[in-house]
């Protein structure tokens, strides 16, 4: 196994503390200067003979990177060691527990009414919900930048508020992610605004939320609401009459009409 595979198969941030300070190089992960700073695994208890695998500066970086891990043999650079001798030192590498983390389904399910975007500023700043200058998108990041740390954005507030799912956006770094970390989601829903009115709880008005919202209706959602009110298909509840001449007037772009059928 070369370097690279070997940090391919490292899962997560390396627990330190979890090592061992004292005794002698061995079969076990030794940290050698109670620091972090060297962690060793060795065949014997001698460095001049047989394998090792060494990651350093895991008190600057850590998860470790390419050029923190050495393998050793015989008291020289190596670039491979056996591979049984690899995944017996990954198996044993503790790892911190991993934060809790939270996905956007359950974000979404978590806001609780339409969201006020007159009560953001348009002037970014970290752990505070802004919305940009054309009044459309929330954002809420761990550093006032949407290209660096945490990040959550809504997009399109103005057209479909609450957000439906594609319109919530997680990203790290710049990178697009599915989840973020379960504090820091807390934290953004709890300072989320809301306008005066909440979302009606009724089947129908939570369908069509799940749907994307009323400008959102397709003609399969038609389909299912009226296979659903002859009882020939199930959506989670029984719609009536006006719920089917609501969203057939939803599907047609006619949401006021819409609105005199079903209030959501």
């Amino acid at each position: 196994m070369d370097c690279s595979t070997f940090l391919s198969k490292i899962t997560g941030k390396i627990n330190c503390d979890a090592i061992r300070k004292t005794g002698a190089y061995g079969p076990s992960w030794l940290d050698v200067f109670d620091r972090c700073t060297v962690i060793v695994y060795s065949e014997t208890n001698d460095l001049t003979s047989g394998n090792t695998i060494l990651i350093k500066n895991l008190d600057k970086t850590n998860p470790p990177k390419i050029n923190q891990i050495e393998f050793r043999k015989n008291d020289k650079h190596v670039s491979t060691v056996p591979d049984s001798f690899a995944n017996q030192a990954l198996a044993q590498l503790p790892y911190e527990s991993a934060p809790a983390t939270m996905d956007r389904l359950t974000f979404q399910s978590r806001i609780t009414g339409p969201i006020d975007l007159s009560a953001m500023t348009t002037e970014s700043k970290a752990y505070r919900w802004w919305q940009d200058i054309r009044h459309t998108t929330a954002t809420f990041s761990s550093t006032g930048s949407t290209s660096k740390g945490t990040v959550i954005m809504l997009h399109s507030l103005n057209r479909i508020n609450p957000p439906s799912l594609d319109n919530i956006r997680f990203r790290e770094d710049g990178n697009d992610v599915e989840k973020i970390p379960e504090s820091f989601a807390d934290q953004a829903l709890t300072q989320l605004p809301y306008k005066s009115e909440p979302i009606p709880s009724s089947p129908i008005c939570n369908w069509i939320a799940a749907k994307g919202g009323k400008t959102s209706i397709k003609m399969f959602d038609v389909l299912d609401i009226i296979g659903a009110y002859k009882g020939m298909k199930s959506i989670g509840f029984t719609p009536k009459t006006f719920d089917v001449v609501g969203v057939l007037a939803y599907y047609k772009g006619k949401i006021s009409d819409g609105d005199t059928f079903i209030t959501c």
